[in-house]
């Protein structure tokens, strides 16, 4: 049985290799792929592009250094921040796009910090700022990466930590490094973040400057929020 299948996997491999170089004797000189090159508004900073992503409608979003672009397989509209404007997004440097489980866009923010959200069906923004006043704010600083858990937590990188944001109740609690305490982070420059298929939260952290720290893998414990 076992020479069965090495004959049949054997002939797989050579018919493959046929195929490959039959292809590239044949059609290498014809292969002339197309790229369409598209220009946002915004000059080189809207040009800049950090993050790509397809909502349910069909609607591609593109987030740059200079605002959040949709695109609509025609057109380009652009959404900039207005200082005066609570329903615009909370800056236009964004790091980081990622779409949830309940069709919301969430954007993080490089430049000018804090967190936002976009409601498709209200077709508003909201905006999450730290308040020094307020412990259960996000932690302040530059925002990274955006991922949602299991139980429909956002959780947002920065470089102090992680902010986790309950979205039925507004409310954010932090996790940070202690030196003291090694069921913390293991650094504060959080740079990675990714649920797994068994619902595990990871997160990598560290950066290659910190030549006296080290960064680390860390392992989300939800039953005693530690890691």
């Amino acid at each position: 049985m076992m020479n069965k299948f090495l004959i049949a996997f054997l002939l797989l491999v050579s018919v493959g290799n046929l195929f490959a170089q039959n292809l590239e004797i044949k059609d290498i000189e014809s292969f002339n792929p197309a790229f369409e090159k598209f220009e946002l508004p915004g000059g080189p900073l809207g040009n800049s592009i950090q993050g790509i992503l397809q909502d349910s409608i069909g609607f591609m979003w593109f987030a740059s250094q200079a605002g959040l672009h949709r695109y609509d397989g025609r057109d380009f509209l652009t959404f900039n921040t207005d200082p005066n404007n609570p329903n615009t997004i909370n800056s236009d440097y964004i790091e980081d796009i990622y779409l949830d489980s309940k069709g919301k866009i969430w954007l993080s923010h490089w430049s000018g910090g804090g967190l936002t959200s976009y409601d498709p069906d209200l077709g508003g923004f909201t905006r999450y700022i730290h308040d020094p006043d307020d412990p259960e704010s996000i932690m302040a600083n530059e925002t990274g990466e955006i991922i949602e858990d299991a139980d429909g937590y956002i959780w947002v990188s920065a470089r102090t930590g992680i902010s986790r944001l309950d979205p039925q109740t507004g409310k954010f609690k932090r996790f940070y490094h202690d030196t003291e305490d090694a069921t913390t982070l293991s650094n504060q420059e959080v740079r990675g973040l990714y649920v797994d298929k068994d619902k595990v939260l990871w997160v990598a952290t560290g950066m290659p400057w910190q030549v006296d720290t080290l960064g680390g893998l860390n392992k989300y414990i939800p039953q005693s929020e530690t890691f």
